[in-house]
């Protein structure tokens, strides 16, 4: 594997599971008050880019 590769795919990885401890939290405290609205859209469609560039 190429090393561009491989750091692209760490980086996708990073990105789709960054707000996953959020998600988390949210789940099991059944609060959703301290979620930001425009940071969970920018990952998720950040997330969405990185798996556009990868295909």
């Amino acid at each position: 594997m190429n090393l561009i590769i491989i750091a692209g795919l760490i980086a996708a990885a990073g990105t789709a599971f960054s707000f996953l401890p959020q998600a988390i939290k949210t789940i099991r405290t059944k609060n959703t008050s301290g979620i930001f609205f425009y940071v969970y859209s920018l990952f998720a469609i950040d997330t969405l880019l990185w798996v556009l560039y990868g295909c």
